[in-house]
């Protein structure tokens, strides 16, 4: 458009930073816009929920409700055109949750030593905590699993990372509660709080 009122396109491209060569591969290789007929539903589905939703849950309706043949790269493209990027997500969705902090106080022995059975319930148990990313704010979970019963005894759900979880034990047991080495099971409260329940800590070394 500058070029046709009387700018002189090396001038342009010079200012634009941008090669020859590159100007003239773009002119003559226009962008394709693909599956412009998917754009009405992805608009709609999109604005069932506040913040929006990711590509997955996009594609999943669109096939099962609407009965489209999509390609898992298709959404991503037609979401970009549109504008609409999912603010659920954080920048970076690879990126775990994370409460290692170092190592602090005594060292605790891994005492299932990866054998993630168990003969009777509440002998060996296993917790963590995940961490959502719900309307805008953030919500962690911290289940307690059972590794006989395969069954989640336990849970609590926090808008922070904290140590105030109870959990209640049947009268006799003293179970082995394995966790990681996040910064709250490294806790001087909690290793008193195990201590005094019976129960017996465990934890994996870093990494695992």
């Amino acid at each position: 458009m500058l070029a046709g009122r009387g700018h002189r396109l090396d001038h342009l491209l010079r200012i634009a930073g941008l090669a020859r060569s590159t100007y003239y591969h773009h002119l003559s290789h226009p962008e394709r816009v693909t599956r412009a007929d998917l754009e009405p539903l992805v608009g709609e589905i999109w604005g069932r929920t506040p913040n929006g939703c990711g590509h997955r849950q996009i594609r999943m309706c669109l096939v099962h409700e609407f009965g489209r043949k999509v390609s898992a790269k298709s959404v991503p493209g037609v979401m970009r055109r549109m504008g609409l990027r999912c603010a659920i997500r954080s920048r970076n969705p690879w990126r775990r949750y994370g409460s290692y902090r170092g190592e602090t106080g005594d060292h605790v022995h891994n005492l299932p030593e990866r054998d993630f059975d168990a003969a009777r319930p509440f002998s060996k148990l296993g917790t963590d905590v995940t961490e959502f990313k719900v309307a805008g704010s953030k919500a962690y979970l911290a289940p307690v699993y059972d590794m006989a019963s395969k069954e989640i005894v336990a849970r609590d759900v926090s808008r922070s990372p904290d140590l105030g979880r109870q959990r209640r034990l049947p009268a006799g047991a003293e179970p082995i509660l394995h966790s990681d080495m996040g910064w709250r099971y490294q806790h001087q409260w909690w290793r008193d709080e195990l201590e005094r329940l019976g129960i017996r800590q465990s934890m994996s070394r870093k990494g695992n």
